[in-house]
Parts: structure tokens; sequence; C-alpha cells
């Protein structure tokens, strides 16, 4: 029997490693879909974290000195995320 998914069960840890994320994302997509945080950098009263769902994602290999958890915006909507596998 399956276990039932609670919204909880779906954010992302990043601090988990690379492919367990990767896998997490895809086993959670279409439906429900997996989320995280990201604090907003505005000066309204409301300072409350957004919430974003990832739906996919693409593993890729990046120079080892891109800053991890770093951020950007490509020309396709995507958000491109840097981090350093354990080793």
């Amino acid at each position: 029997m399956l276990q039932k998914i609670f919204k909880e069960t779906c954010q992302i840890d990043w601090n988990l490693p690379v492919k367990r994320i990767y896998d997490f994302i895809r086993g959670l997509s279409p439906y429900p879909g997996a989320w995280t945080e990201i604090a907003k950098n505005d000066e309204q009263e409301n300072n409350k974290p957004q919430v974003l769902k990832i739906y996919s994602a693409n593993k890729t290999q990046m120079p080892a000195k891109s800053k991890p958890r770093n951020f950007r915006s490509g020309s396709k909507p995507s958000i491109y995320l840097h981090r350093r596998q354990p080793t």
C-alpha cells in the first residue's frame, strides 16, 4: 500500500545529494510537485518567503568555482541552481 503524500513531505531538502534531489523532483512531477521557499528581497512589510513549485530538473556539470545555491534566471522560464556535490 502506498503512503499518502502531504505538502510537508514534498518540500525539497537542499542538503541531500544531487541525485536524490533530482529523483525527488522527478518523482513528484507533475502532481503534487516538489516545492521550495525563496526569500523575497523587497522592502514591503510582508517579507514572507515565496513558495516555488518545481516540476522538472536537469543535472549538468558546473565549473568548480560556482557558488553553491546561487540562483539566476535564464532566457527560458528556468532557474539554475549551482550546488557542489559533497566529496
